[in-house]
């Protein structure tokens, strides 16, 4: 009996939490895109906002930081963009940006 519900208890959480798991990503991608947006717009304040909400969600998804060091670069934050950039160098000796 106890087998029985708690088959029934993972039938019924394991798709509720990989839903969940692809609505947070689906909301990640359109961070990402509105961050993106607002850089090319030059709202650098605000794409600083986007991008740092998405690199802590994802610490190590390398566009999340580059967009975050293009962000406080153009925004004259140089020191913030360089230890950006030194996060991004170590995860990627060999990118060319």
């Amino acid at each position: 009996m106890k087998r029985a519900l708690l088959s029934v208890a993972l039938c019924i959480v394991v798709p509720v939490t990989l839903h969940a798991q692809r609505r947070e990503a689906e909301t990640r991608r359109i961070r990402a895109e509105y961050a993106g947006v607002l850089l090319q717009s030059k709202k650098y304040n605000e794409a600083i906002v986007e991008y740092r909400r998405l690199v802590s969600a994802e610490p190590q998804r390398f566009e999340y930081r580059l967009g975050l060091a293009r962000a406080l670069a153009w925004s004259n934050q140089h020191r913030a963009a360089e230890t950006e950039l030194a996060r991004l160098r170590a995860q990627r000796p060999d990118h060319p940006v």
